[in-house]
């Protein structure tokens, strides 16, 4: 049992975080952000067709320059967590901007989101951890760590819920939240398609019931 679950989009940007490791080595530089602009145009031209995606990703480029240009700093793992927020927030605006009220905006970004970076890392861990002997320790031990050294207090604040057989949180402070309240867009927030599509996938190899 998951309360108040956003494992799908954790999921997401923890497999983002790991491509921005990785950046860098001797003759060899990897721009994540020229990555993640590059699978969204792929996505983007699949579902739309390649001149829609060229404008939705004009746009896109203006706002993400603008919201860059803040002045705003953060360190580290927070540094990441910004930009991935103003990516999230420029195509969020791109999309509303071109497609007008053809689609729901908020539910094309939740709907790329999992496609181009869930879908993939939800099925290999579910992989692996169902190969467990004991998945649901394997995934707690995970989820915890996770929270402390990838989503630091104070930027979230929650509080574990300790039940038999389950792994419980209950947030009262999100980053993302706070940062999309403050340029009103809250809605933009869950990710409510990742949501059921993970919880489906994971169910009966990490989230076993005990008692």
């Amino acid at each position: 049992m998951l309360r108040r679950p956003a494992l799908a989009f954790l999921l997401g940007v923890a497999a983002g975080m790991y491509i921005k490791s990785r950046s860098g080595g001797a003759g060899f530089r990897l721009d994540p952000g020229a990555l993640q602009k590059e699978l969204m145009r792929r996505w983007l031209v699949k579902k739309y067709g390649a001149e829609r995606a060229r404008r939705i990703l004009e746009v896109y480029d203006v706002h993400y320059q603008e919201l860059a240009s803040d002045g705003r700093e953060e360190k580290e793992v927070m540094a990441f967590h910004l930009d991935t927020a103003r990516r999230g927030l420029a195509l969020y605006w791109a999309v509303r901007e071109e497609l007008g009220g053809k689609a729901d905006p908020v539910e094309v970004v939740h709907e790329l989101m999992w496609e181009v970076f869930m879908r993939a890392p939800s099925k290999v861990m579910g992989s692996l951890m169902g190969r467990a002997r004991d998945p649901f320790s394997g995934f707690v031990k995970g989820m915890r760590w996770t929270n402390t050294y990838i989503f630091p207090e104070p930027y979230w604040r929650r509080a574990d819920r300790e039940e038999e057989g389950c792994l419980g949180m209950d947030y009262t402070g999100c980053f993302y939240y706070d940062y999309l309240k403050e340029r009103g867009a809250p809605e933009l927030t869950p990710a409510r398609d990742g949501q059921g599509k993970l919880g489906r996938r994971l169910s009966g190899k990490l989230l076993q019931e005990r008692g």
